[in-house]
């Protein structure tokens, strides 16, 4: 059965124009939501986590990808096969061709704080199970 990720944009320049909101979905065969706790850096050095956050979307196609943090800071990033998203502001990537540049190959992301702040961060990931 599909599920379908519904989203909407509404994107304005502070006093300047508004552009017409965007609303569309992505039709994938299944979700994953993940969430964890990093605690701030630790004795100058960057804390670690990783998440198993691809179960089953390693082998099928990612068509949305949305992380999100309590923190937004440079120094929280986001790695896997040695990429890596810093999370100074949300990441949010929709259909397969934008999240495909990613080139996402394993289930297991790891996170990064090398910050003197505690984040939480969440991944939401929609994928075709079968390719």
């Amino acid at each position: 059965m599909a599920d379908q990720i519904n989203y909407k944009i509404d994107v304005e320049i502070a006093g300047e124009l508004s552009f017409p909101s965007i609303e569309r979905s992505v039709t994938v065969e299944a979700y994953a939501k993940i969430g964890a706790d990093i605690e701030k850096m630790s004795g100058g050095s960057a804390t670690t986590k990783t998440l198993d956050a691809l179960p089953g979307a390693a082998d099928g196609e990612i068509g949305f990808l949305m992380i999100t943090s309590s923190v937004y800071d440079e120094g929280l990033t986001v790695e896997q096969n040695a990429q890596k998203l810093v999370l100074s502001e949300p990441v949010v990537l929709f259909g397969r061709e934008a999240v495909g540049h990613l080139d996402i190959k394993d289930e297991k992301l790891e996170l990064k704080n090398n910050t003197d702040k505690n984040a939480t961060v969440e991944v939401v990931i929609g994928y075709d199970a079968v390719s």
